[in-house]
């Protein structure tokens, strides 16, 4: 069983939106098209109040309330 379409679609969603997990994504792939549909829709209402600001030092503040910092090399 081909699951192109699945593919081409979260493919399409995450140049949209963010990366999306392997293992998540092959799982999604193997659903029918109607439930990838309707999960994409849900993550990106889900993620909807969370924002990224570039803070000094090479960190990044997430939704407020962490600080991630990533090291060069």
């Amino acid at each position: 069983m081909q699951n192109r379409e699945q593919i081409r679609l979260i493919l399409d969603w995450e140049r949209n939106n963010w990366r999306l997990g392997n293992v998540y994504k092959n799982r999604l792939a193997k659903k029918p098209i109607e439930v990838v549909k309707s999960e994409l829709e849900n993550l990106r209402k889900s993620a909807k109040d969370v924002s990224f600001e570039v803070v000094p030092r090479g960190g990044k503040l997430i939704g407020g309330d962490k600080i991630v910092t990533f090291k060069k090399g």
